[in-house]
């Protein structure tokens, strides 16, 4: 007489039920370890778009007030752009202040759903 093998989990005690659960539970644990990266790639993503826009942000700021005081020929705003645009982000907007600062606000090409831009203020002292 021959018996048919008996499962594993039979033959040391269980009942035979639980075959597979650790398989299901390492995929549930790698499917929510992936999830969790891709939240923080996402984030890291929109950090390093603002500060790429914030550094151009600074940068046109600076060189449309460098030609707001004379330092270099041409018109304030037109020299951000040139700044922002070789930097490969675009210019938002531009304005000459009273107080012979310029005001310039910059946004990333091709930027991700969130919103992200940089901002900032170049000039004489007040």
């Amino acid at each position: 007489m021959t018996r048919s093998p008996r499962p594993l989990a039979e033959r040391n005690g269980g009942s035979g039920r639980e075959t597979g659960s650790g398989t299901v539970l390492g995929l549930g644990v790698m499917l929510g370890i992936t999830v969790l990266l891709s939240l923080v790639a996402g984030v890291a993503g929109v950090v390093v778009q603002h500060r790429g826009a914030q550094t151009a942000a600074d940068q046109a700021a600076l060189a449309a007030a460098d030609t707001l005081l004379g330092f270099h020929p041409g018109e304030p705003c037109a020299r951000a752009a040139q700044v922002v645009g070789a930097l490969g982000n675009r210019l938002v907007s531009c304005e000459v202040l009273e107080d012979r600062s310029a005001r310039v606000r910059v946004a990333p090409r091709g930027s991700l759903s969130l919103p992200v831009e940089g901002r900032s203020r170049a000039g004489p002292r007040p």
